[in-house]
């Protein structure tokens, strides 16, 4: 099984991915660190807050692909560079981030125009 999550669905993808210990990889696409962190830069994960990515990535234990465009309006491109380093640091499988970069559609359309 190959999880897919994208925006705001990266939360369901990555809380399903952190219990399951056999998939065989996790595609992230414009990726959020967490519910609150999409409306306030917070350094701190709250208890209230839905979707905590940020804490969930690391518990992955299969290879996640992050796809996220540099000019993304909606979901900061920051959201998933995060999420690709916090979860590169575990050396055991694979993680790769891909950008997009100088596109106006980014959030919902990236990766029709990848180039």
């Amino acid at each position: 099984v190959i999880l897919y999550g994208q925006s705001v669905g990266s939360g369901p993808t990555l809380e399903l991915a952190s219990r399951l210990p056999r998939l065989r990889a996790v595609v992230l696409h414009s990726p959020i660190l967490s519910g609150v962190r999409v409306m306030y830069p917070v350094k701190r994960t709250y208890w209230f807050d839905i979707y905590k990515n940020i804490d969930k990535i690391p518990l992955v234990n299969c290879p996640v692909l992050i796809i996220h465009g540099t000019a993304d309006e909606v979901v900061d491109f920051s959201h998933g560079k995060h999420l690709w380093e916090l979860g590169k640091e575990k050396e055991v499988h694979n993680r790769s981030l891909r950008t997009t970069k100088n596109l106006k559609e980014v959030h919902n359309r990236s990766y029709i125009y990848e180039g």
